[in-house]
């Protein structure tokens, strides 16, 4: 076994016993199920690299051989083979790669992880919708009077939906568009 398919391991299990997210986003009381997670791996080191999880309906991570494509709601993604720690592996949206221009290089060099959580709520009603929630370390990024942000992950858009109980708010990628 790999030192990558270790971690992905213990990632996994990490995910389970941590309840699908930290007490931050908890303390928020983001609604609905996780959908998808994509963080950034080893940061600020010259092993960063992604893990991108795609989720069940039952809050399993959804298991898939490499290059396998798998139909969601919100698009194809495709697991990508994790060979390195530096790698961009694991469930990627397709269309995501290349990640777009970043503008502050700095936003590269982070020591804190970075990590997005999707969310869908009211699901299978008319009132469906999704919440992009964006972490930086342990904080939340507020998308409210920020429009865009740039991270090791590319770039991230906000959605505001008003306030309505139904629609998508907070973050999404902008390369999703």
């Amino acid at each position: 076994m790999s030192y990558r398919h270790l971690h992905v391991i213990l990632f996994a299990l990490g995910v389970l016993l941590a309840g699908f997210a930290p007490a931050s986003v908890r303390a928020q009381e983001v609604e609905g199920r996780l959908l998808y997670q994509l963080e950034v791996t080893q940061p600020n080191t010259r092993s960063q690299g992604w893990l991108g999880t795609l989720f069940s309906e039952d809050g399993t991570a959804i298991v898939a051989a490499p290059g396998a494509v798998v139909e969601t709601k919100i698009g194809a993604f495709e697991n990508m083979p994790c060979p390195y720690l530096w790698s961009i592996c694991g469930f990627i949206r397709k269309g995501m790669l290349p990640v777009t221009e970043i503008s502050d290089p700095t936003a590269l060099l982070d020591d804190n992880t970075w990590i997005y959580r999707l969310f869908i709520h009211a699901e299978g009603s008319r009132s469906e919708g999704l919440t992009g929630v964006l972490l930086h370390g342990e904080d939340q990024v507020s998308p409210t009077g920020i429009r865009r942000v740039e991270t090791p992950l590319g770039v991230f858009l906000a959605v505001n939906n008003d306030g309505q109980l139904w629609g998508n708010s907070g973050w999404f990628p902008e390369t999703w568009n």
